[in-house]
This record gives C-alpha cells, sequence and structure tokens, in this order.
C-alpha cells in the first residue's frame, strides 16, 4: 500500500490487508465494502482494512468510522487492472489485483465472500475512477477513562492462566464455561492444541469486550437476546441430531448441518454490526476467522464423520460433552439484568 495519508488519495496503491464484504444494501455507488485482510505481492504481512469499492476506486481505510481514506487503489477504465480468484495454504478464499506492475491480495473467511469481491471487482474495471464516498457517521460516545483500565487491563490477562480463570468468574456463567471448555476440547481433538487455543482465545476475547460494552451501555440487552436466540436454534438441532441420528453419516444430515450452520452466520453477523464501531479491525477479522473455522457445515460434518471412524471413543467423548453443554445452555434463560 501506499504510505498513509490523508489529503484527498491520487492513485495510491493498496500495500495491505482488506476483509470481506458485509452491506447488503449499499448506496452512494458503493458496489462492495467490508472489512478484510490486504497483501501486496512483495510484503509477507497480511493487514486489516476497510475497503470501500465506488465505482473504479477501490478505496481503503484504517477503520471504517474514518472519514477520510488512506489511499485508493485504481481498477477502473485505463488501468486494464485484471481480477482472478486465487488461493494460499493459509489463505483459501483469495482474490487477486493486478495493475500493470502492482499485484494486490485480498483474503476473506468464506467463499461467497469472495465471490461477492470479485463479482464487484470485475463489474468496477469497467467503471470511471470516482471520489470517496461520504461518510455520515455519528461519533461514538467517548469511553470514561475507568472503561479504558478496565480494558487495557482485560487485555492485559485475558490469555493467562491467571485471567482465563478471573475473566470466566467474571464475566461467564457455569453454561458458558462449559460451553468454551468443551469447544476447546473438541477443537484440540480434531485439530492441534495451538487451534484448540487460538478458538479458545477468540471466543474469551469477544465475550469479554461485549461485557464490557454491555456494561457501557454501548450494547442493549435487547441486543443480546438478538444474539441469544440463533444461537439457541444452533444448539438445539445439534443437540437433535447426536441424539437421534448419531449412527449416520453426515452426507445424510448435510440438510440439517446447513441450517446449523445458517444460524451460526447469523450471530456472526449481528455480532460483527454491534461490535464493529467498537474493537480493532483485526478482531473483526478474528471473529470472523473464528466463526468460518468452526461454526461451517463442513467443519461440522468433517468432525461427525471422524467420530464415527474414530474406534478409541476419544472423538466420541469429546462430542457428547459439547452437546451435553450446549443442551445444558439451552436450558437457562439469558440471564442479564436490564440494561
Amino acid at each position: 500500500m501506499a504510505e498513509e495519508k490523508h489529503e484527498e488519495p491520487a492513485a495510491a496503491v493498496i500495500e495491505d490487508e482488506v476483509e470481506e464484504a458485509t452491506s447488503p444494501d449499499l448506496a452512494n455507488g458503493v458496489l462492495c465494502e467490508g472489512y478484510v485482510e490486504v497483501r501486496m505481492k512483495k510484503k509477507k504481512q497480511w493487514r486489516p482494512y476497510w475497503l470501500c469499492l465506488c465505482g473504479g476506486s477501490l478505496f481503503y481505510y484504517k477503520n471504517e468510522l474514518d472519514v477520510k481514506p488512506n489511499g485508493v487503489l485504481q481498477v477502473g477504465t485505463g488501468t486494464d487492472a485484471k481480477v482472478e480468484t486465487y488461493k494460499e495454504e493459509e489463505k483459501p478464499f483469495l482474490v487477486k489485483i493486478a495493475v500493470e506492475k502492482d499485484i494486490a491480495f485480498i483474503s476473506t473467511t468464506k467463499a461467497e465472500r469472495r465471490d461477492q469481491w470479485l463479482s464487484a471487482l470485475q463489474k468496477a474495471t469497467a467503471m470511471e475512477a470516482t471520489a470517496a464516498p461520504p461518510k455520515n457517521y455519528t461519533p461514538l460516545r467517548k469511553k470514561t477513562l475507568a472503561f479504558r483500565a478496565k480494558k487495557s487491563i482485560s487485555s492485559k490477562f485475558v490469555g493467562s492462566n491467571l485471567g482465563k480463570s478471573s475473566v470466566e468468574s467474571i464475566v461467564l456463567n457455569e453454561q458458558v464455561r462449559g460451553l468454551l471448555q468443551a469447544f476447546r476440547a473438541l477443537v484440540k481433538a480434531y485439530s492441534n492444541k495451538a487451534k484448540a487455543d487460538w478458538v479458545e482465545q477468540a471466543f474469551i476475547k469477544v465475550a469479554v469486550k461485549t461485557y464490557l460494552e454491555w456494561q457501557r451501555k454501548a450494547i442493549t440487552t435487547n441486543d443480546l437476546m438478538k444474539l441469544d436466540a440463533p444461537l439457541r436454534e444452533a444448539f438445539n438441532l445439534l443437540d437433535k441430531i447426536y441424539r437421534h441420528s448419531s449412527k449416520k453419516k453426515a452426507a445424510l444430515l448435510k440438510d440439517t448441518f446447513a441450517r446449523v450452520e445458517k444460524c451460526f452466520v447469523e450471530v456472526e453477523l449481528l455480532l460483527e454490526e454491534l461490535l464493529r464501531p467498537l474493537i480493532r479491525p483485526k478482531n473483526i477479522i478474528m471473529l470472523k476467522e473464528v466463526f468460518a473455522y468452526v461454526g461451517n457445515a463442513e467443519f461440522m460434518m468433517s468432525v461427525w464423520d471422524l467420530n464415527l471412524a474414530d474406534a478409541t471413543g476419544h472423538m466420541d467423548e469429546c462430542l457428547f460433552n459439547l452437546v451435553n453443554a450446549m443442551s445444558k445452555y439451552t436450558q437457562i434463560e439469558l440471564n442479564v439484568n436490564k440494561n
């Protein structure tokens, strides 16, 4: 990317990372926008950006709430831009943009989001360059010193053993702690300890942030109730599958797993909408990546079939514990005071 600048950008070249399209109803000539990760061909590091594709101009911002873009990559008429899908081992859903000698990669977490960016960018190659669209965001209420202190403290020790136990005891009830532990054990059995730690840390971070913003009244009780509904539906569906169809192959349960994925996608989108103005872009991307990993039907079906083939019974124990934790969660009401 070009060096960061806050004047009206000219034909700067993207050098960092971008995220995925999220807005279904776009205005002001915007074709596609969202947080993604971006990398230039000569760079190894991926970085998060808010991308906004308007006409033949791809604007990039450090944050969605920034009024002026940091720069722009021109992909429209006269640029001879080439846009295509691409994949790497750790980044399977990429869009490659080649403009003359410059090449940028946009990383998304799902094939659908990659295709959304691909389609919009291909359309943009036949359009004229435009100015950055106007932003009409209302500034968020400033956070108090006390809140900042809380956030700083939680951020520093949330990853430590003491931090985990402290945060869980303050923020998470028994049912949610059980869910976290069961999810972690299942991911560890399916993949490895590093992946399990990553999933656990991500969920704890999101839970802590949501709780602190709820205390600050930036998130309401009604917001939490909206999140809770599709989560419970997903858990109930998985509970029914395990208790009534545990010996069936995953392919025979494909439609039900797809319904579960749809519920998890709804939770992810609601969480993103709530937290996007409140947390750093890198954490929005982390949220997307975690849901893309554990909340998709392919992962669930793979775990299911691995369980059927596991003669040791270890995977079945992990799956049983997770479903049991989900069942316990759905049997209690969301217990929060009115905000």
